[in-house]
């Protein structure tokens, strides 16, 4: 008498072996396809985050530039800049920390700090009446991995960059600071922020 029944079949060994290797190699692919968007989206953070941070130094400077107060024949009320810096003396409140300078004119400077690859910005009280300074000066550091800080004023007809130790910046409507960073992918390439602040009118007049 014969079993209607379909015969159940087994997998043999080689079918195994060959299905578990296949399932390991779509892991592999997986885990690569996965780590690499995790990396894109990473990368992607960080852009974000810069950006931010440089939206903001960039925002602080215009302001502050915007209350600048200039006196040529008083170093610490002058605009000075050079290779890597800038310095000026602001009318504007301090607003990275709050009530850590009193009102008065203040004496702020951006500096880039080669070894640390980031730009220090330095903001300390002016004494009433002299160019001491007093107090304790509010000390911040921005922009990690920042390459190159670059200082330019334009001179009527083109943008000329400051460079040298320390010197007063020309009589000008407005200056300019430019940001170098290395790309993020390790190529050769360099991602370059700009922007220009138009200093107030009365700001090189004679008095």
């Amino acid at each position: 008498m014969t079993d209607d029944r379909s015969a159940r079949r087994a997998f043999t060994l080689v079918e195994i072996l060959i299905s578990l290797t296949l399932l390991a190699s779509l892991f592999v692919l997986l885990g690569g396809l996965l780590s690499g968007m995790s990396k894109v989206a990473r990368l992607a953070e960080d852009d974000s985050l810069r950006d931010r941070e440089i939206n903001f130094c960039f925002d602080l400077m215009r302001k502050e530039l915007g209350e600048m107060i200039l006196d040529r024949k008083r170093l610490d009320y002058d605009l000075i800049s050079g290779d890597g810096f800038f310095s000026y003396t602001t009318t504007r409140p301090e607003l990275l920390v709050r009530n850590s300078i009193p009102g008065g004119p203040r004496r702020v400077e951006w500096r880039y700090d080669a070894a640390a690859k980031t730009v220090v910005r330095r903001a300390s009280m002016l004494a009433a009446g002299s160019s001491r300074e007093g107090g304790t000066p509010v000390v911040t550091s921005f922009l990690e991995g920042l390459a190159a800080f670059e200082v330019y004023h334009f001179d009527g007809v083109q943008w000329l960059r400051m460079t040298g130790i320390s010197e007063p910046v020309p009589a000008t409507l407005a200056i300019a600071v430019r940001l170098v960073f290395a790309s993020s992918n390790d190529s050769a390439e360099q991602c370059i922020y700009e922007s220009a602040f138009i200093l107030p009118n009365e700001t090189f007049y004679e008095k």
